[in-house]
């Protein structure tokens, strides 16, 4: 089970940020283990449609770019703890299908140390 809640900011026509907070659990009943993952995440989007094209609220379809950075945590039953920073870059792509319905999809590359 995830849940993943977002919130953002248009600082101006091409530039916004967004802050996501993100978790998740898991059972496995055949081993009686357990699992528990809390998340935060800090991203700049740069709108590149706007930024060519110029900021338009009815636009169809839009390209951003996004950037940023994570923190991860992660347990289990047996007390394994783990702390992990992430760097995210990768894309979104914003479809407004109807005036009150925007779809969002965004590929995304993680950088997340080892060891």
């Amino acid at each position: 089970k995830n849940l993943s809640v977002s919130f953002g900011k248009l600082w101006t026509e091409a530039h916004s940020f967004r802050a996501t907070v993100d978790g998740g659990w898991s059972y496995a009943s055949k081993t009686d283990d357990k699992f528990l993952r809390l998340g935060v995440k800090l991203s700049h989007l740069f709108n590149v449609t706007s930024y060519m094209a110029g900021y338009d609220p009815s636009r169809v379809f839009e390209v951003s770019t996004v950037a940023g950075i994570g923190y991860n945590y992660s347990t289990r039953k047996e007390g394994d703890n783990f702390h992990v920073g992430e760097i995210h870059l990768g894309a979104q792509l914003k479809l407004h299908l109807f005036p009150q319905l925007i779809s969002f999809w965004s590929p995304c590359l993680l950088f997340i140390p080892t060891g």
